[in-house]
């Protein structure tokens, strides 16, 4: 005859093995609780040193010009008057020698350009239609 007790022992093992299994379960929803939030962590940073990267790039970048003639023409400047900005440190800008050959380029930062204009209260890129037509009324009034 079965005692009650080895009846129960079997099911006292399955007990104690679910419980085992139940803690492990835990355990490994925990250890992927830990290693999704380390992933957010490492996501978050990543993005924010792509963020670091792209504005480092930005001011590393090579500055944007623009020949002086175009920049004279949306002054309503001359060439000549631009460079002699260029010299008293008005705007930046520099002289490029033309690979293979002897002339130079005259350029102008385009930011320093923007800064100018914006100096003198004119809207980026509208002083060169007002100078325009300035320039036309005059050369009327000239005889040209």
């Amino acid at each position: 005859m079965t005692t009650r007790w080895q009846r129960e022992e079997p099911l006292r093992g399955l007990t104690a093995a679910l419980r085992a299994m139940r803690a492990r379960i835990e355990a490994l929803m925990d250890e992927s609780e830990e290693r999704d939030r380390r992933e957010r962590v490492l996501a978050a940073a990543f993005q924010e040193l792509e963020q670091r990267v792209l504005v480092l790039e930005r001011r590393t970048a090579a500055p944007a010009r623009m020949p002086t003639t175009a920049a004279a023409k949306r002054l309503g400047l001359s060439p000549a008057s631009v460079r002699r900005l260029i010299e008293a440190g008005e705007l930046e800008g520099l002289a490029l020698q033309l690979q293979g050959s002897s002339r130079k380029v005259w350029v102008v930062e385009l930011q320093s350009l923007e800064r100018f204009e914006r100096a003198r209260g004119v809207p980026v890129g509208a002083l060169g239609a007002a100078s325009d037509r300035i320039a036309g009324q005059r050369s009327r009034t000239n005889g040209g």
